[in-house]
């Protein structure tokens, strides 16, 4: 019988759901069960027959031969806790199921009014996706564009007339997790190398040297410990952004002078900015976040697939298999080209164009006709926090993000705690509202934003007023929207033959702010977003 064969090992969870049967149909190993006398199945699970079913302390005893007239019904629910409701991430692992009704109707009401800014009608582009990947919605709305707008050098742009979705700007920090896919695809995908590969690897004059430590990984969620050198133009220019500008100038070179030396080191290759360092910042400044180091990457990209540009790199693993005809790295307002990139910040796109990237993350690495273009565990590296629960933004830079944190409004501006959970590969990682968020934003260009399991959006914008409008759409459309979740099934003792079985779990509507896991700051958020004229 089902007790008698069957027993699982305590794993310290509380919300992990069951489906357990009297028989040995395929349902078993669906679950993960493994039968006694088998091969299959997964070691979680092994033959015990003396203790029965243990699972958190929940003791379903031993049965007997012959099941007892006395067997009454017993019902074994298993919660699901906060928890592993806002990790949605985790949901399939854990067999939960999710289920979605999202508000469209308040997401494109308040996207109708974010245009309308201190008088002016800018353009601002959305994309929103299902839980499964489909397009349910998309829309332009405003016309203004400040053509030719430029951080890096200082020109406020040409209002100009004409904003779409088709529209090509620069996407600056949007570009960051572009840097990852690309890297991934080129190199990880293809087994020319790996995340945690040290620079010495690529590169063997480096043996000997604290840079020579430096891996992808620290590249792509700023924890190399480089110099935060100015990429702007003008007095104060950065001798590495001068020098990679220069035309006579070689790109390797410039970064083997200016970055990859020891002396340019503030931290050790690896570490991470804590709290008594933000006391007494190491580097002058209480930031790790760092574009540079994301350039290193492109000496481990061309010497491992000896291919000629960047441009060309990007066309064959990303922009080609995706259909992203207008994606490239030749973006004149940033300064950057196939042959010398800016890889966290100088790339040009459209919004529909990018709109694939979040897309493909919420189908977990596939591209809309379902042919792989990441692998489920590359998305999962690429979504694994790299700062403990941090952030290399403080909360000064980083801004409120979401109307849910982890502490209340008024917290430390020098604190990198609030926010933020985590910071990935170019992924920052806010609360959410209800459930986690995968995204990345930039002062122009707008957000892309995964809530797995759950949506995806992309935002596209190219004008100065920021992305607090797109945060505040989200906000609005999170809070409004109905998240459900449910364990795929608890166990019962059947009535009448006394063997444990399964059925489906109620499903729980998960509350803003996940049933007070995380503070609600709604009633100051509106405030806090709202745009200077």
């Amino acid at each position: 019988d089902a007790a008698k064969e069957y027993s699982l090992e305590n794993d310290g969870s509380t919300t992990r759901g069951l489906r357990v049967s009297s028989d040995s149909s395929s349902r078993h190993n669906e679950r993960g069960l493994k039968k006694s006398g088998s091969k299959k199945g997964t070691s979680g699970l092994k033959k015990e027959s003396k203790k029965g079913f243990k699972k958190d302390g929940m003791n379903l005893g031993k049965k007997s031969k012959k099941a007892s007239q006395d067997t009454k019904p017993v019902e074994r629910q298993l919660t699901v806790s906060p928890a592993y409701m806002w990790q949605s991430s985790a949901w399939k692992q854990r067999f939960l199921v999710g289920e979605s009704d999202l508000a469209i109707d308040v997401f494109e009401e308040t996207l109708d009014k974010t245009s309308e800014i201190c008088g002016a009608d800018y353009g601002y582009s959305a994309t929103v996706f299902d839980h499964d990947g489909n397009q349910v919605f998309q829309k332009s709305v405003g016309t203004l564009y400040n053509d030719g707008y430029s951080t890096i050098m200082g020109n406020p742009g040409t209002p100009t007339e004409g904003w779409d979705g088709d529209t090509v700007f620069p996407l600056y920090s949007n570009s960051k997790v572009m840097a990852a896919i690309v890297f991934i695809t080129s190199v990880v995908e293809t087994g020319l190398g790996f995340l945690d590969e040290p620079l010495s690897n690529t590169f063997p004059e480096y043996k000997d040297t604290r840079v020579g430590k430096i891996t992808p990984r620290m590249c792509l969620s700023h924890r190399t410990g480089l110099k935060l050198p100015d990429r702007r133009t003008g007095p104060g220019e950065d001798a590495y952004y001068t020098c990679v500008r220069d035309e006579s100038k070689d790109y390797e070179g410039c970064l083997k002078e200016y970055l990859l030396k020891d002396e340019y080191l503030t931290m050790e290759p690896g570490e991470i900015l804590s709290m008594e360092m933000l006391a007494n910042p190491p580097n002058g400044v209480y930031i790790q976040y760092n574009n540079t180091p994301f350039d290193i990457l492109v000496l481990i990209i061309l010497k491992k697939t000896s291919l000629k540009n960047m441009g060309e790199v990007l066309r064959k693993y990303v922009t080609d298999p995706l259909g992203m005809n207008k994606t490239t790295y030749d973006c004149p307002s940033v300064l950057s080209t196939s042959e010398k990139p800016m890889m966290a910040f100088g790339l040009c796109s459209t919004s529909y164009e990018m709109a694939k990237i979040p897309q493909m993350f919420v189908r977990n690495g596939k591209k809309a006709d379902g042919s792989v273009l990441l692998s489920e565990n590359n998305v999962r590296e690429i979504f694994q926090d790299n700062h403990n629960g941090g952030n290399p933004l403080p909360n000064a830079f980083a801004g409120v993000a979401a109307s849910c944190n982890k502490v209340e409004h008024d917290y430390d501006p020098y604190d990198n705690t609030g926010p933020f959970v985590g910071y990935g590969l170019g992924t920052m990682m806010p609360t959410g509202v209800k459930g986690e968020w995968k995204m990345h934003m930039a002062s122009v260009g707008g957000l892309w934003l995964v809530a797995p399991n759950r949506f995806a959006v992309y935002f596209g914008h190219y004008n100065a007023k920021g992305y607090n409008r797109e945060l505040d759409i989200l906000n609005k459309f999170e809070r409004a929207s109905s998240f459900k979740v449910r364990h795929d099934g608890y166990i019962v003792v059947n009535e009448t033959t006394g063997a444990l079985e399964s059925a489906p779990g109620p499903f729980e509507e998960i509350t803003s702010c996940v049933h007070g896991m995380f503070i609600d700051n709604n009633e100051v958020y509106d405030s806090a977003v709202s745009v200077t004229c």
